[in-house]
């Protein structure tokens, strides 16, 4: 009986003590977890006040509002009212879109939009927020309603915005719904930052930019008149000029200044000062050419002109180039009373070759006499192609034959090294 009882209470002790050790550990886990959530809670709050000291002290201002009512009524929607069909339905439905805006709750705001919108307190933007975000007659909202309804959760617009003191202001807008809060919607984000400064630069910039191009449209536009003054000019003396060789002279000498002054013509025509359509230049030139020297039917001219714009510091010497060696075939390569195998023609041909521009002007004349060298012409004309190509930095290829006339191959780059 002794025994029995013996081990009875040896086993109860046993018992006791499992289950003494069992609360023990119980009890252990337990402040483990009370002390994580402990932990846990410290980080929130710290959490969270640094997050409110950051969104109170940031330069932009952030309202905090909460959508979850409007994605409701936007859920009760027929599904297939959607993209240009919703923008339709709610066109045509201001009750409903004021609905929705009115659904909207604020339940945050920092002292930033406070003093953007020009008011007392944080209560008067809580009190008054709708009355500066329906200004625009619901433009703005209507296009973040499409967003929310294609669940796209990031909008950006700038808008004109008026103050409580009447103020009109540059705001740029920034919807954008934070992660974790698309399904709900419960809490958006809208930042207005104010770029008025900004904008007011840009205008005057602008102001000032378009009365430079009018000024410079007008100094073309006096260029071109006074060379056009000078060229005729020119064909007024040469009026009173007998000898042919002088005379050539001065038509030369013309046919420079209409180079120089087409140049300033495209310019003056041109939405972009800086540079001009050049192939369009170049037919206008040829024609021109064609017509001095009399040559619109007897010569056949074949162009292939890439579509180019050449900067004004390039298009003038290139375009003196183009008229030296097109003039030069016109006055020397058919001759009359020379016959020649094939009906004559002139090529010219302009494109770009990767950085460069290659220039060719080919004629089937009678060609160059035997033995000149082109860097040692006594040509005036020649020698002016030779000294603008090598101050554009180019290179120019000269061949001539009798049998197939006449060469210029020229590489200038587009752009100043």
């Amino acid at each position: 009986m002794e025994d029995q009882l013996r081990i009875s209470h040896q086993s109860l002790e046993e018992k006791v003590e499992e289950r003494t050790h069992e609360l023990l550990r119980s009890n252990e886990i337990l402040r483990e977890e009370i002390q994580e959530k402990n932990e846990a809670r410290a980080a929130l709050e710290k959490s969270q006040t640094r997050y409110m000291g950051l969104f109170e002290h940031l330069p932009v201002a952030i309202i905090e509002a909460d959508y979850s009512e409007l994605k409701r009524v936007l859920d009760c929607l027929p599904s297939d009212i959607q993209g240009d069909i919703f923008s339709d339905y709610i066109e045509t439905r201001p009750d409903f879109v004021r609905h929705c805006f009115n659904s909207i709750q604020v339940v945050g705001v920092n002292q930033e939009t406070v003093n953007l919108l020009r008011v007392g307190s944080i209560d008067e933007v809580y009190k008054g927020w709708r009355i500066f975000f329906s200004q625009d007659n619901f433009k703005v909202f209507k296009r973040v309603l499409r967003k929310i309804r294609e669940k796209s959760y990031f909008y950006e617009v700038e808008v004109g915005f008026r103050v409580k003191d009447n103020t009109r202001l540059d705001i740029k807008i920034r919807w954008s719904v934070p992660p974790g809060f698309e399904s709900s919607l419960s809490s958006v984000i809208v930042t207005l930052l104010d770029f008025t400064e900004i904008k007011s630069a840009e205008r005057k910039l602008q102001l000032s930019l378009n009365e430079k191009e009018v000024m410079l449209k007008e100094i073309h536009h006096r260029v071109k008149n006074n060379l056009q003054v000078i060229s005729s000019l020119l064909s007024m003396q040469s009026d009173y000029v007998q000898d042919k060789q002088s005379l050539s002279v001065f038509i030369e000498s013309q046919n420079r200044l209409r180079t120089m002054s087409m140049i300033h013509e495209e310019l003056y025509q041109s939405e972009n000062l800086g540079k001009i359509q050049y192939s369009v230049y170049i037919e206008k030139l040829l024609n021109q050419l064609f017509q001095v020297y009399g040559k619109s039917d007897s010569v056949v001219l074949v162009t292939l002109l890439e579509p180019l714009d050449i900067t004004v510091n390039r298009a003038i010497p290139i375009g003196l180039i183009i008229n030296e060696l097109v003039s030069n075939s016109l006055k020397y390569a058919f001759p009359e009373g020379r016959s020649i195998p094939n009906k004559p023609e002139l090529r010219v041909s302009f494109s770009k070759s990767g950085e460069n521009l290659e220039m060719r002007v080919e004629d089937n004349g009678i060609g160059m006499p035997f033995g000149f060298d082109l860097k040692d012409s006594n040509s005036l004309g020649l020698k002016l192609v030779n000294i603008l190509v090598r101050q554009l930095g180019g290179k120019i290829d000269f061949s001539s034959d009798s049998k197939k006339g006449t060469q210029f191959k020229i590489h200038i780059p587009l752009s100043i090294g």
